[in-house]
Order: C-alpha cells, then sequence, then structure tokens
C-alpha cells in the first residue's frame, strides 16, 4: 500500500507517515496486523490516531496542572521531576497500535524528560543512552540519600544528571516477550546500529 497517514505532531507540523505492509518483517508481525488492525479503515485509523493525540493531551493537561500547584506552594525547585512512559504506541505506525509483539522503535524508544534544578548539572542537554526501567528505582534511592543494595538489577541515572556517563554503562538493550499474546516468544538484543 502507497496510502499517507496524516497527523499533527505537538508543534504543529504536518506529519506524513507512509504506510507499512510488513512484507519483509517476520510473519508474526504481519499476523498480529492482520487479526487485530487490518480490519480498520482509512477514517477509523485516522479517528484512532486523533484519540490517542487527544489522550495526551489531556495528560500533557493533567500533568501541567501538577506543575502549576508545585510553583504556588513553592516546591518546584526542590523536586525532582521525571516525564516519562512504561513504553510508546505504534500510534499507527506500520498499520500497528498499541505495544506488543513487534520490536520498532515505536514502543521501546521512549524520551524522559527529568527537571531537577538542584542535581542537573548542564540543564538542557540531551543524553542519548540506554536506560531501563529498571535503572530508576537505584536512581531514586540514590537522589533520596538511601543506600543502593548491590543486588538490584539497574544501575542509578545519577552520573547522567552530573553530565558524567560511566565507563561501565551498558551498550546495548535487551527485552523478551514471552508469549503472552498470539503464543508467541521473542527475544531482543539492540545497539544503537543493529537490532
Amino acid at each position: 500500500s502507497t496510502s499517507i497517514i496524516s497527523g499533527t505532531d505537538i508543534a504543529g507540523d504536518r506529519l506524513k507517515v507512509p504506510a507499512d505492509n510488513l512484507e519483509d518483517k517476520p510473519r508474526i508481525y504481519q499476523r498480529l496486523r492482520q487479526e487485530r488492525f487490518g480490519q480498520l479503515t482509512e477514517d477509523e485509523v485516522r479517528e484512532a490516531i486523533a484519540h490517542y493525540w487527544a489522550y495526551c493531551s489531556m495528560e500533557d493537561a493533567l500533568f501541567g496542572s501538577i506543575l502549576k500547584k508545585l510553583e504556588e506552594t513553592g516546591q518546584m525547585d526542590n523536586t525532582v521531576i521525571v516525564f516519562l512512559s512504561d513504553h510508546g504506541d505504534y500510534c499507527g505506525a506500520h498499520g500497528l497500535f498499541s505495544k506488543g509483539v513487534p520490536s520498532f522503535r515505536e514502543a521501546y524508544n521512549i524520551p524522559c524528560i527529568i527537571r531537577y534544578p538542584k542535581g542537573i548539572n548542564n540543564p538542557g542537554r540531551e543524553v542519548d543512552e540506554f536506560v531501563s526501567l529498571a535503572d530508576w528505582t537505584p536512581t531514586f534511592l540514590e537522589l533520596a540519600g538511601v543506600s543502593v543494595p548491590d543486588n538490584l538489577t539497574g544501575k542509578s541515572i545519577v552520573p547522567f544528571l552530573k553530565n558524567k556517563i560511566p565507563k561501565d554503562w551498558t551498550d546495548a538493550f535487551y527485552s523478551q516477550f514471552n508469549g503472552v499474546e498470539l503464543y508467541y516468544t521473542q527475544r531482543i538484543v539492540a545497539t544503537k546500529d543493529f537490532k
């Protein structure tokens, strides 16, 4: 298919996302799309994308209410603010929605925004390193001044806040999918260049 799905990004610019027929992808991806999302009309796809972006706008407004209250109560500069998600949503990319079996970047590459004026050196910069949800427990423990146990799966990202990259930081991302959808299991290993 060569149809184009258009949307509007947060800056108001038009997006053109070419349809992906998944012919060069694993058969299980094609099956997921066919069984779950292939029956949607183009109008239904557009409506689903519009609803998703509306939901994101609502979440942004609610988050803004929290930030406003922190400002009003004088707690803004003494609060660690972390804005992230546990996974992304395909939102029509590759003809898919939600998350699940496919291992495309839309579901796995999640941006995170951190604001902590008292604890971030050189704010406003971007760090392009692999961080997982397992890294948040040691991070919050360290920020709270609590001893971080050695047996945790993750590592604190506090060095990144201090504008340092630990020498032993991972250069790969690992994930697995254990057959809860379509009775399929897969393992994912990704570096910055390969998956």
